[in-house]
């Protein structure tokens, strides 16, 4: 009973961090965008189901396309300018909103429809950039993770922490990943686990999201309670909590 109840407070913590990195804080200046090197970047108020938005794409561009929305699930969906669909999506690990990193096919006008696909409304931003290093990891990732190849998956997370070892995503997901494919924590598997959710805090707070910050700490509680469970006859009445 102990193992599974700390199972469910551990999938409750790890919904927490999804909805936490999906409704992030739209504040973001104009002028740090600009800093960054995005090629787009717009607000937008979902009044219930789409936006539009359009950027001039070069054929051969690797670029990430990333929706951030204020309260509500998103998808984001890229269309060719011949009206084809790129790609789409609305799941890009447990730990980020919606993004797409993909090679444009051919130069033009290209549209981004920023979607609310369960009727929900509400603020949110988008934003286009040239994918980096970290971008390209963590899609490999996200992708060897959906299909299964968990050890893929493992391999790119920590790709992508190699090449940006300050976000916090990919320490994340590398810790959730390590715990998944866990039957029996061991203490050198815990350690892994740990050390991946304590750097993701530290990045975190680096940013200044305490409330993140806390959420993987309790996380990191959780993880230690599956290696060292609680013996029997520990409280009154016999039986482990």
């Amino acid at each position: 009973m102990k193992s599974q109840r700390f199972q469910y407070k551990r999938l409750g913590l790890l919904l927490a961090l999804s909805t936490g990195l999906s409704c992030v804080s739209l504040g973001l200046p104009l002028q740090r965008a600009l800093a960054n090197g995005w090629i787009l970047y717009q607000e937008g108020n979902l009044q219930p189901l789409v936006g539009t938005h359009t950027f001039a794409g070069t054929a051969g561009q690797t670029v990430a396309i990333a929706l951030r929305t204020d309260g509500f699930s998103g998808a984001v969906v890229l269309i060719a300018p011949n009206g084809d669909e790129v790609a789409r999506n609305e799941y890009y690990g447990r730990t980020s909103g919606p993004m797409i990193v993909t090679t444009l096919p051919t130069s033009g006008a290209y549209k981004i429809l920023a979607q609310s696909p369960y009727g929900q409304a509400g603020t949110y931003t988008v934003n286009v950039r040239i994918a980096t290093a970290y971008d390209l990891a963590f899609s490999r990732g996200v992708q060897l993770n959906q299909e299964g190849d968990y050890a893929g998956a493992i391999a790119a997370f920590n790709e992508a922490i190699r090449a940006d070892p300050q976000s916090p995503e990919a320490y994340v997901e590398l810790g959730n990943l390590l715990y998944d494919d866990a039957r029996r924590l061991k203490p050198e598997e815990a350690r892994s686990i740990v050390s991946a959710y304590e750097r993701a805090a530290a990045a975190y707070e680096r940013q200044g999201n305490q409330e993140m910050a806390q959420m993987l700490r309790d996380l990191i509680v959780v993880v230690q309670a599956e290696v060292s469970p609680i013996p029997s006859g520990a409280f009154p009445g016999g039986g482990v909590r």
